[in-house]
């Protein structure tokens, strides 16, 4: 008896030590554990998920119920299907989710993955847990925007506009509407190049892109195409609308420009425009329409605005 005593002692002590390296376990990890009941009422977490919640809302005093769900994700709904799901996939998957909370500013995101598991007591239990991938994620960003866009004015690269833009064609063709293409190239550029240096005349690419940028809306598209050169797709407009644009482009690619060292450098531009589809149905034919009406600008003198014109064009 006093041998079976001292066993059952040895084996509750055991399980006891277990338990508090456990918890020291939970209590420490970086990462937050949540753990809930099957509706996903909130029964226990660790202090990770505790500074989560803290960043996010303020209040550490967390309800005990499924509604701490709301004080992560803006779509409480889908998170606990999502959750649900993986318990149902029983496998080692997860799943990737925006949080509320910022952090310096930045959108922050976690990983997401459960397990069902039976207590001491024979009831189902939910273990969450939730790991912090934001520097992953931005790491992820930025290499998609690197492949896709110019690495010195940030603006779309010719591979990912020539596909966008014939899209957009496609697009205005398909529900009958008028979209209009710019072949943009800077007038005076080479001689500050010459003059002031690469540098100088990066600055004023950079500084054209973003004058250029402020112009448009998000669902047009401007991309630099190469050199001196940019490409302008102006999602539903007509010929009138985008010839203003292209006269206000004028005007404010005109305005000097800051290239450091107590200098400035003043450019124009020559812009040719061709409306799709009317005149054009892919993109390869609208380039080649804007382009041609590009360089009519640049033999009649320069920083001008020409829309191109398939009768004119076949007389010269």
């Amino acid at each position: 008896m006093q041998q079976q005593i001292g066993e059952e002692r040895k084996l509750r002590d055991r399980v006891e030590l277990i338990a508090n390296n456990f918890r020291m376990v939970f209590d420490l990890s970086t990462n937050a554990l949540v753990v809930t009941d099957k509706s996903l009422n909130l029964l226990t977490y660790n202090p990770s998920f505790q500074d989560l919640i803290l960043s996010a809302t303020g209040n550490r005093h967390l309800p005990h119920t499924a509604e701490w769900v709301a004080l992560l994700v803006k779509n409480p709904d889908e998170f606990m299907e999502q959750v649900t799901a993986l318990l149902e996939d029983k496998s080692d998957d997860y799943f990737d989710v925006k949080l509320l909370s910022l952090e310096d500013g930045r959108p922050r995101w976690v990983s997401i993955n459960a397990k069902e598991a039976v207590n001491d007591y024979g009831e189902s239990i939910i273990l969450i847990f939730i790991n912090d991938i934001t520097r992953q994620h931005e790491a992820l960003n930025a290499s998609v925007h690197a492949a896709s866009h110019n690495h010195l004015t940030h603006l779309k690269n010719w591979r990912v506009a020539e596909h966008q833009i014939d899209q957009m064609i496609h697009t205005a063709t398909r529900i009958q509407q008028s979209m209009a293409l710019m072949v943009l190239e800077l007038d005076g550029f080479k001689c500050v190049n010459d003059s002031e240096g690469h540098d100088a005349g990066d600055q004023v690419l950079i500084e054209v892109a973003n004058r250029l940028n402020n112009l448009t809306r998000k669902s047009d598209i401007v991309a630099r195409w190469g050199g001196d050169e940019f490409v302008i797709a102006l999602n539903d407009t007509t010929q009138e609308t985008a010839t203003l644009l292209a006269q206000r482009f004028l005007q404010t690619i005109s305005q000097p420009i800051d290239i450091g060292k107590d200098k400035i450098a003043i450019v124009g531009a020559s812009i040719g425009i061709v409306i799709c589809p009317e005149n054009a149905a892919s993109f390869n034919t609208a380039f080649e329409c804007a382009d041609i009406a590009m360089y009519q600008v640049k033999q009649a003198g320069k920083r001008n605005v020409r829309v191109y014109n398939p009768q004119a064009t076949a007389s010269l």
